[in-house]
């Protein structure tokens, strides 16, 4: 089941993190809070893509198919919570929107469910990037 040493790092230290997300979940301000959520989402979604892959030997990238969806959805709330500006949040919103078709479209012209969805996990990271400079830029103008 854990082939080697950085599977076996991973899955423990998602697992230490979840639990801590859990106990510490009540404690914590709105945007640690999504963060909380988006480790118990990700314990789950790789529990469930393990179980499929391992347990019943069947291709597990259907997980990541949504998942993409819904990692990027709690990113966006956390930004949400983080930008003040109304501009950013509407962007945010709408970049959202378009990720969610992107990933319709994706799964249904180009990369089929039980296939690998590499063109949505790269611009999904690409707008995590776009979306922490701009937050950098923002804490940046707020300390000067």
């Amino acid at each position: 089941m854990f082939s080697d040493f950085y599977h076996s790092f991973y899955y423990v230290s998602l697992i230490i993190s979840a639990l801590t997300s859990v106990f510490l979940i009540k404690k914590v301000d709105a945007p640690n809070f999504f963060i909380a959520i988006l480790i118990l989402a990700t314990l789950v979604s790789e529990s469930v893509a393990k179980y499929i892959s391992f347990y019943l030997k069947e291709n597990s990238n259907i997980v990541y198919h949504v998942f993409v969806v819904v990692e990027y959805g709690l990113y966006c709330l956390i930004f949400l919570k983080l930008f003040v500006q109304l501009v950013f949040q509407r962007w945010l919103v709408v970049s959202f929107v378009l990720l969610f078709i992107g990933e319709v479209i994706n799964t249904v012209f180009f990369q089929p469910i039980l296939f690998s969805n590499t063109n949505m996990l790269i611009i999904e990271a690409l707008l995590l990037v776009i979306w922490a400079l701009y937050l950098f830029k923002h804490i940046r103008e707020d300390i000067s």
